[in-house]
């Protein structure tokens, strides 16, 4: 086999194990409320026809850059409005960060630990789970390996330096201003550290901000012109008061530094727990390594000095971190006798598996339920449905600790018989079917996180001059709105999601108010309230009862056994 075939082969090996990771069952689960913002705006791009003002049910949505909710709209147009659709930019652009940490490892390490790179990126917890998640993070990671990509080629003296200023508008068009400080931020502490003053120069700064620019300029110049109040709001309070934490309003609850660490190297398990020997064997080759590494600093410095650090913030310092552990598997590989090194971490493996087999049968399920909240944001918010996902998980919890059992067991063997080859295949052998349960955990909680079931009800409940109403947070039912694919009316303007669109759309008719929604209730038409609040209004006919909302209408439904009075 020729030195090119070997390549694509191991490049093509990184890619299908990432596609199988992140395209299998895609759109099986239901689209959880913080997925459905997306998915809505990027359905309303396309019903309308208008690619530039976001919006969410008929109001102006400015707190992301349109480029995600374009991909989504461009999928939906190949492949129907569905979970699918909604979900796959997020998954192709897991499987091309994947093949972009190939890429990187190969230019600064070589071919031998571009393999392992790919794959340990493509296996690690957190971007296969994220992955799978209508959210802004996979398509900005992707981005942003393409703008270090390109900083690294440059560095080299192989070009690429139109691939850095590609990556950095990308990043900017999908999640601000952040997307360009990484890379820009990178570009000066390398500059700084390795003394190289003419990759400036081998940057071409004239015609990549031409290029940068031309990109990132143009929507945000049109839709300010459409609409004045754009920047002040999507600059001062998306940016510089998210940045501080002081933005209006504050609708998450931020981690502290010591969760917000302990998070990134939690969602780059299990290959974190070859992060120390990485780092320290890092100094044998600090000037190949010393892109990533500056990368990583940067990333993890900046949401360090944030006040709003949420634990997927971390997720764009996981590629580098990648190349630097692949770098340490191959030297692992090509030194078997560094027994120690390839031992430590099965046997931590191991504990795991032992302690959680230990907790499942002697802790009482809220044990975990802390652990919960430091890694989604929405259980911090609403700690009753932590509870409600971690008694879901316990279910699934002694099973997952035999597939520990079973992969600290035999990954230590191999350790012990100097098959570092043979233990990395048996790392990506047991992670496939560990990240699929960790994936099928998060679809316990969906009819609890979704109003896919309750919006089937509405749909074949429908009759002319029905209303569906949201007589709790907006923001945690918005799914009703994607499913019936209705406009959706919100009570007291209770959304957080929405203020700033309250505000510029003071009139609209998709606002009631108490005494109106009284007055539709007691009206001959239908009304659908789907709602959080308890006790339900006189004469509620409920249709659906689940722990975290229930859905009501008052008339009786069309059969007499589809719902009961209260």
């Amino acid at each position: 086999m020729t030195e090119a075939s070997l390549v694509r082969w191991r490049l093509g090996l990184c890619a299908a194990v990432a596609a199988f990771l992140a395209l299998i069952q895609l759109g099986q689960r239901p689209l959880l409320d913080a997925e459905a913002r997306y998915a809505l705006v990027g359905y309303e791009m396309l019903r309308s026809g208008d690619w530039i003002q976001p919006r969410l049910n008929s109001f102006p949505y400015y707190e992301k850059p349109p480029l995600l909710y374009w991909a989504i709209g461009l999928s939906y147009r190949a492949f129907g409005v569905n979970e699918f659709a909604a979900r796959l930019p997020s998954a192709l652009a897991h499987v091309a960060t994947a093949v972009l940490v190939f890429s990187l490892a190969r230019v600064l390490l070589g071919r031998r630990s571009a393999t392992f790179a790919g794959l340990i990126y493509a296996t690690a917890v957190g971007p296969s789970i994220y992955a799978r998640f209508c959210f802004t993070d996979g398509l900005l990671v992707f981005w942003l390996m393409l703008s270090l990509l390109g900083l690294a080629l440059t560095a080299r003296g192989k070009g690429g330096w139109i691939l850095f200023y590609l990556g950095a508008a990308g990043a900017g068009l999908t999640k601000g201003f952040v997307g360009l400080v990484f890379p820009l931020a990178t570009v000066v502490a390398y500059v700084m550290v390795a003394r190289d003053r003419a990759i400036i120069a081998r940057l071409h700064p004239g015609r990549g901000a031409l290029v940068l620019l031309g990109l990132f300029l143009p929507w945000h110049v049109i839709l300010a012109a459409r609409d004045p109040a754009f920047l002040r709001f999507y600059v001062v309070n998306e940016h510089v008061y998210r940045f501080l934490n002081v933005r209006q309003p504050i609708d998450y609850v931020p981690l502290s530094i010591a969760g917000f660490w302990g998070g990134t190297l939690f969602w780059f398990l299990p290959w974190s727990l070859f992060l120390p020997g990485a780092l320290f064997r890092s100094r044998e080759v600090l000037a190949s390594l010393m892109l990533p590494l500056i990368w990583s600093a940067i990333v993890i410095g900046f949401f360090s000095l944030a006040g709003s650090r949420l634990e997927r913030y971390g997720l764009p310092v996981l590629p580098a971190l990648a190349v630097v552990v692949a770098g340490y598997w191959s030297a692992l590989a090509e030194h078997p006798r560094r027994t120690t090194a390839m031992i430590l971490p099965p046997l931590a493996v191991i504990a795991l598996g032992l302690g959680l087999m230990w907790l499942t049968v002697l802790t009482p399920p809220t044990a975990f339920t802390s652990l919960v909240a430091e890694l989604d944001g929405h259980y911090r918010e609403h700690p009753e449905e932590a509870r409600l996902f971690t008694r879901e998980a316990v279910r699934v919890a002694r099973p997952f600790s035999f597939l520990l059992l079973g992969l600290g067991v035999t990954t230590s063997l191999a350790a012990c018989a100097r098959r570092a080859r043979l233990g990395f295949l048996l790392w990506i052998a047991f992670l496939v079917p560990m990240v699929y349960v960790v994936d099928g955990v998060t679809g316990l909680l969906s009819p609890n996180r979704s109003q896919r079931d309750a919006a089937e009800i509405i749909n074949r409940q429908w009759e002319d001059g029905a209303r569906v109403v949201v007589g709790g947070l907006y923001d945690n039912a918005m799914s009703v709105t994607f499913y019936t694919r209705r406009p959706t009316y919100i009570l007291d303007r209770n959304s957080t999601d929405l203020a700033f669109g309250f505000r510029q759309t003071a009139g609209s008719p998709l606002t009631l108010t108490r005494a109106q929604l009284d007055e539709y209730w007691r009206s001959p038409g239908r009304i659908f309230l789907l709602t959080e609040l308890r006790p339900f209004p006189d004469h509620a006919f409920v249709l659906l009862d689940r722990p975290t909302y229930a859905l009501l209408t008052n008339h009786p439904p069309a059969t007499s056994s589809a719902a009961r009075a209260r």
